[in-house]
Parts: structure tokens; C-alpha cells; sequence
């Protein structure tokens, strides 16, 4: 009876995609046309920028730059061995640009949500991608002032974190909360992003992270401050600290 039970539930999965499909057809998350019936996603040119985006999966595991296959960058490359992060590894899908940014783009400012399903795809990729000096016990996410998350209605890491855990069957927690406003970053020089994150963030109320291993996600990362500012307050909590992002920008 399962087996029957099984059938029917697929072959009405099957009809409603092809309904919605018929009546709203799938369109590409990178530039918005519409799919043929065996393109998941992204259209092929979208998945070629992508792969573009992504490179030959050789990058910084400081700062996610990229880097060449034979380059020794445990203790970071050029642009950043100035710079000591408070998480200890860092794994990204790839470069802010292209499909790949565009999708992150439609996910924060345009509210479509329904990318982060794909981007929590490729952020699994990289994360299982990576050999990682620690086993995590949960993944958490660098969270948004609460007047911004009220204006955009969500977290867009907290989103990919939740996909990710489900993912992979991981224990996902809110961990952190922040606990002042700060100005965009976009513009802000190095020194000047670190200065304007700094004490941004607090542990929860009754959250206790001692001897844990987390993993902490975000959408995009520039020159880490904002991640490394948020790692340092699990870390001088006890817990041991990893980053994973879907894109780095300004490489």
C-alpha cells in the first residue's frame, strides 16, 4: 500500500509542476528568462558565468581570494596575510559576479527567496568541498540589526544556513544577535569596515557555545571584518569558529 501510496504522491508532484510550469514558467535566477523543460535553475549561459564565478575551486582559506593551484596560502595570501581573522578556515561557492551575484542580488533586494534553495545547493558544494581542521556541532549565521531584518522581512543567511543544515542533517542554532546599528560597508575602506563592526555583535541571552565547533554563514563576504567581528564573540565564548559564504567580492 506504501509503495502505491508512494507513486501517487510523485505522479501528483509530477502534474503540479507541469501545471505551474505551464501556467508560470520556470525562469533562470541569473537573468530571468525562461528555462527549457531539462534546465534546472539557471539557463546555460547562466551556468557557464556560473562556473565562471566559481573558478578552478583554488582560493585563500583566509579570505576566499583566488589563488594558484600551487600556492601555499594556509596562513593567507597576498591581500590579506595582514589581516587575523577570529574564524580559522573559510570556504565561499565562488566570485560576487555574474549569475552568481545576481542570484544573491534577487535574494536580498528583491526578495526571492525561493534562490536561496540553489544558493544553499552551491554553498553545500563548497562546504563539502573543503577539509575542514574540525567537525562542527552546529551551523549558526552573522545576523542582521533587527530594524533591518523587520525592512527586508527576512535574514538572507540566516536562510542559507537553515538550507544548509537541512542539507546536511546538521543541528542549526541562532547564536548571535546584534546589538547596534551599522552603516553599509560598501564603501568603506578596510580600516573603516573593521572600526564600523566592531562590538556590533553579542551573544544570545542563555546561549552557551564552550568547547563547540560552529560554522558560520553569510552571503557575502569583502574583507571579513563583519565575519571575523561576529567570530570573535563566539570565540572568546569558548567555541572554535569556521566561515562559509556563497560569494567574495573586490577580488
Amino acid at each position: 500500500m506504501s509503495g502505491i501510496a508512494d507513486s501517487c504522491r510523485r505522479g501528483l508532484g509530477e502534474l503540479g509542476r507541469a501545471v505551474s510550469d505551464t501556467l508560470l514558467p520556470r525562469s533562470c535566477q541569473g537573468c530571468g528568462e525562461v528555462l527549457e523543460a531539462n534546465e534546472r535553475g539557471l539557463c546555460v549561459l547562466c551556468w557557464r558565468g556560473l562556473r565562471d564565478a566559481i573558478g578552478d575551486g583554488e582560493y585563500c582559506p583566509r579570505c576566499g581570494s583566488a589563488v594558484g593551484a600551487f600556492t601555499q596560502a594556509k596562513d593567507g595570501c597576498n591581500r590579506c596575510r595582514d589581516f587575523k581573522p577570529s574564524y580559522e578556515q573559510l570556504a565561499r561557492v565562488g566570485l560576487y559576479r555574474g549569475p552568481l551575484a545576481e542570484m544573491i542580488r534577487k535574494l536580498k533586494f528583491r526578495r526571492e527567496t525561493h534562490s536561496a534553495r540553489l544558493l544553499g545547493e552551491l554553498l553545500l558544494g563548497a562546504v563539502e568541498g573543503v577539509q575542514w581542521e574540525m567537525k562542527f556541532d552546529l551551523i549558526s549565521w552573522v545576523p542582521l540589526h533587527w530594524w533591518r531584518r523587520w525592512c527586508r522581512g527576512f535574514n538572507q543567511a540566516e536562510l542559507l544556513g537553515r538550507r544548509l543544515g537541512a542539507l546536511r542533517g546538521q543541528r542549526v542554532g541562532r547564536l548571535l544577535r546584534r546589538v547596534r546599528w551599522t552603516a553599509p560597508q560598501t564603501h568603506l575602506s578596510r580600516q573603516e569596515r573593521r572600526e564600523n563592526v566592531r562590538g556590533a555583535f553579542a551573544l544570545r541571552r542563555g546561549v552557551a557555545v564552550a568547547d563547540k565547533k560552529i560554522l558560520l554563514i553569510d552571503d557575502v563576504v569583502t574583507t571579513g571584518a563583519t565575519a571575523s567581528e561576529a567570530a570573535g564573540v563566539l570565540r572568546k565564548a569558548g567555541a572554535r569558529v569556521a566561515v562559509a559564504v556563497v560569494a567574495v567580492a573586490g577580488r
